[in-house]
C-alpha cells in the first residue's frame, strides 16, 4: 500500500528553505487578491522577479546586467513548462558589434532562471539589430522569433521556429514582405502577432503588425499576411489589406482623430477564433489606447465606452481570455495600465468585460502586481508584454496563467481561475484544498499535473479525483 502524505507545513517548510537558499525563487508578490464575489474567480501571484519585490534577484540576472532593454518580449510555453524571454544580445565578434538572438529560459513553475540559449540557423548564429525582438508561441505550440525591421520591402522579415531547445537550432519558416506596389507603406515595425500554425503544417495562419509611422508619416498603417495550410509562402490577402490602410479606410481611433499609431511601438493582438481566421484584432498604439477592430476596419470596441478605466496613452499591451468551465461565459481583458513614469509603475489591469463582451459595463477586478513591477525606463521600447495560457483541470474548472513582463522592470506569473481550479503547480507559499488521505480508494482516478491519467501513480505529485472531488496528493 502506498502512503499519501498531506502537503502540509513540513513539506512546505522545506520548500521555503530551498527557495530562500536559491535566492528568491518561487517568491510571490505578497499581496492577497480578493476573490471576485460576482463570479467566484480568484487571482493568485505564483512568483515574481522584479525591481520592487525581488530587486537583488532581478538585478543579478546576467541579461539585465548586460543590456536589459534588449530583452523586450516574453511568452508562456505550458507544454514544456517554460517561459521564454526574447533577447537580442549585443556582442563584438571579429571587431564588429552586432546583436545575436537568444532565449532566456525560466522554469514556469518556480521562476528559476535555467539558461540563456543562443539561437542558430544552418549552424550560424542568428544576428542583426534587435534580431530576437519578438518571441511568440502559436496555436500549434511552435515557439518562434522575429526581429525588428525598419522596412520589410527592402528586407523581408524572417520568421524562425525553435526546433531544438538544447542546441538552439532553428528553422526558417517564412518571410513577411509587402507587395511591390505598397512601397509607400514601408515603415518600421517592432512587434508582430500570429494565430494558427506558423509552419502551415496543422492549420492556416495569420500574421499582423502595426507600423508606428510610415515614410510619409501620415497613415494608420497595418500589415497582414496569411499562410494557407500546407503552403510555405506567406502572401498578402486578396483585398489588399496586407499593404496599408489609410486614414480614410480606418477612420476611428481612441482617443479620436489620431493620424498615426505613433513612433515604433504600436502592437497588434489578434483575437483567438475557431479556424484562426483573424477576423478581429486589437491595435494599441503609442498615441492610442487598445481598440478592437474587424478586418472591415470598423472599430468594434474602445475605451470610449469605459473612459474611467482607460489606460495612459503611450504604454502598449493588451490580451483577452474567457473562462467558462462552469457553463457561464466570463470574458476578461488584461491591459497595461501605465508605464514606468507613474507610481506604482508597470501594472496590468484585469477587468471583466460587460454584457456581450463589450467595454461598456466592464469592471476592474485587480491590478497586478498591486505594487507594480518597477518605475525604471525601458529605453523607449514601450511594449508591456501580457502572455496568457489557458488550462482546464481534471474536474473541468478553468484557469489561465498570466505572465506580465515589462522590459527592464521585471516579470511575474499569476493564476486567474474559477474557484476550486486545481493549479498544476504546488504553491510555494501554501497549498489550499488538500486533505489527508492515507489509503487508495479503489474508485479513485489519478492524473499527473498535465492532466494525463495514470494507472499506477508512483513517486511524485498527482491529482486524485473521486466523484466530484479532486485533491493533490504526494505518492511515496
Amino acid at each position: 500500500m502506498k502512503k499519501f502524505l498531506l502537503l502540509g507545513a513540513a513539506v512546505l517548510g522545506l520548500s521555503s528553505m530551498a527557495s530562500a537558499q536559491s535566492v528568491a525563487v518561487n517568491v510571490n508578490d505578497g499581496h492577497t487578491y480578493a476573490t471576485d464575489t460576482e463570479t467566484d474567480v480568484t487571482c493568485k501571484s505564483k512568483w515574481i522577479i522584479d525591481r520592487v519585490h525581488t530587486s537583488d534577484t532581478f538585478m543579478g540576472l546576467q541579461f539585465v546586467k548586460d543590456y536589459a532593454t534588449k530583452a523586450r518580449t516574453a511568452v508562456i510555453d505550458t507544454e514544456r513548462s517554460k517561459i521564454y524571454v526574447g533577447y537580442s544580445k549585443s556582442a563584438v565578434v571579429d571587431s564588429t558589434s552586432n546583436d545575436y538572438a537568444h532565449l532566456v529560459i525560466f522554469d514556469l513553475e518556480t521562476g528559476k532562471l535555467e539558461k540563456e540559449l543562443p539561437l542558430t540557423y544552418n549552424g550560424t548564429a542568428i544576428n542583426g539589430l534587435l534580431c530576437a525582438n519578438q518571441v511568440g508561441i502559436d496555436d500549434a505550440g511552435n515557439v518562434w522569433i522575429c526581429g525588428m525591421y525598419s522596412d520589410v520591402n527592402a528586407k523581408p522579415a524572417q520568421i524562425y521556429v525553435v526546433e531544438d531547445f538544447e542546441t538552439g537550432a532553428c528553422k526558417l519558416v517564412g518571410e513577411w514582405k509587402l507587395p511591390d506596389e505598397e512601397t509607400d507603406a514601408a515603415g518600421r515595425i517592432d512587434y508582430w502577432d500570429v494565430v494558427g500554425d506558423i509552419t502551415g503544417a496543422k492549420s492556416n495562419a495569420v500574421c499582423m503588425g502595426a507600423v508606428g509611422t510610415t515614410a510619409a508619416g501620415e497613415k494608420l498603417c497595418l500589415y497582414r499576411w496569411e499562410l494557407a495550410q500546407g503552403a510555405t509562402e506567406w502572401v498578402a490577402n486578396e483585398d489588399d489589406f496586407a499593404g496599408y490602410v489609410s486614414n480614410t479606410d480606418l477612420a476611428e481611433t481612441y482617443p479620436a482623430d489620431q493620424v498615426t499609431w505613433g513612433q515604433s511601438s504600436a502592437t497588434v493582438k489578434i483575437v483567438a477564433e475557431e479556424g484562426h481566421v483573424g477576423s478581429m484584432f486589437y491595435v494599441d498604439g503609442f498615441t492610442t489606447c487598445p481598440s478592437l477592430y474587424q478586418t472591415s476596419l470598423t472599430m468594434v470596441e474602445s475605451f470610449a465606452s469605459a473612459t474611467d478605466l482607460a489606460p495612459a496613452v503611450g504604454c502598449n499591451g493588451v490580451n483577452e481570455f474567457v473562462l467558462d468551465g462552469d457553463g457561464t461565459e466570463k470574458p476578461y481583458i488584461a491591459y497595461a495600465e501605465a508605464q514606468y513614469n507613474v507610481s506604482p509603475g508597470c501594472r496590468v489591469n484585469i477587468c471583466q468585460l460587460g454584457e456581450g463582451m463589450t467595454f461598456e459595463g466592464m469592471r476592474k477586478l485587480w491590478s497586478v502586481p498591486e505594487a507594480g513591477l518597477g518605475e525604471v525606463s525601458d529605453g523607449g521600447t514601450r511594449v508591456h508584454n501580457i502572455a496568457i495560457a489557458k488550462e482546464s483541470d481534471v474536474a473541468g474548472k478553468q484557469g489561465v496563467y498570466l505572465l506580465t513582463y515589462k522590459c527592464n522592470n521585471g516579470l511575474g506569473l499569476y493564476c486567474i481561475a474559477e474557484d476550486g481550479f486545481i493549479d498544476r503547480f504546488v504553491d510555494g507559499n501554501g497549498v489550499e484544498g488538500i486533505e489527508m488521505d492515507e489509503t487508495i480508494d479503489g474508485a479513485a482516478e489519478y492524473y499527473n499535473l498535465q492532466g494525463v491519467k495514470v494507472a499506477n501513480p508512483e513517486n511524485g505529485l498527482y491529482i486524485k479525483k473521486a466523484g466530484n472531488k479532486a485533491t493533490k496528493v504526494l505518492v511515496k
